[in-house]
């Protein structure tokens, strides 16, 4: 028993990995749109003010209180800090208001893969302009792919399971159940083991974030680097978000090697 809790954590990863690998591929894409889509949007709302404050106000974190650069950095995390709440109010709005209505105009696809593409053309505004005003608007309007983020995917994974039959089909975790002994063969996942694998996706983006962004802002020498992996990792999020089954015609097109 005092085993048990080592041997879990130190085979924690592989199964991890295990369970992503052996998830229908259109969790899989789904999870690769999700992992990069939360790296951009955690690497933008966490390090944004920090950007500002440093990169476009010019100040320091660590200057000695009340000097000018300790005054700009604060200046600057200030302004940067309202970015953030219009970039949320943004969000909520887009969510409750006008999300629903485009989505019945123009469907979930186009309504995903826009927002998604509304939030990279902000990123890589932010790393064109050092206008402050322009950042917070752009920022603001970033808000729209983390509606997009937050809601999309969620709605895939419940139709997803309307009929797993049709849209699973290449589901092999309740075969590997069953050859380890651990769960008879007819036993099924439900939908929150599949929307686990989506939570999966979040909070790895955020490790990935903790052990590489310290050093890559190093090694940069700019608290610029956070906006550039920001805008990268969107434009990895939207090309993965083209790749996303939406429809039936989709799926034919997966199995027929064609998507």
């Amino acid at each position: 028993m005092s085993l048990w809790v080592p041997y879990q954590l130190i085979n924690l990863p592989s199964k991890t990995w295990r369970r992503i690998c052996e998830a229908p591929v259109v969790l899989r894409r789904l999870f690769l749109t999700e992992f990069f889509g939360w790296m951009s949007i955690l690497c933008h709302n966490v390090f944004f003010t920090n950007f500002v404050g440093q990169y476009i106000y010019g100040g320091l974190p660590d200057a000695p209180e009340h000097t000018e650069l300790a005054i700009l950095y604060d200046e600057g995390v200030r302004m940067g800090s309202w970015g953030l709440f219009l970039h949320s109010l943004i969000a909520c709005v887009y969510a409750l208001v006008i999300q629903q209505p485009l989505i019945y105009l123009f469907g979930d696809r186009f309504v995903f893969i826009g927002g998604s593409a509304v939030f990279a053309v902000a990123m890589m505004a932010t790393i064109v302009s050092p206008n402050i005003y322009f950042l917070i608007i752009v920022t603001s309007l970033s808000g729209i792919g983390f509606a997009a983020i937050t809601s999309t995917p969620n709605t895939l994974v419940t139709l997803y399971n309307t009929n797993k039959q049709v849209w699973m089909w290449d589901d092999s975790r309740d075969m590997s159940s069953s050859v380890s002994g651990s769960a008879p063969a007819n036993s099924h996942h439900g939908m929150a083991a599949d929307i686990s694998i989506l939570d999966t996706a979040f909070y790895l983006s955020q490790i990935v974030l903790s052990a590489f962004m310290g050093p890559v802002v190093e090694a940069a020498g700019s608290s610029l680097a956070y906006m550039v992996v920001s805008a990268g990792t969107a434009l990895l999020s939207v090309y993965c978000a083209t790749r996303v089954v939406f429809s039936e015609g989709d799926l034919r097109n997966i199995q027929s090697g064609h998507f």
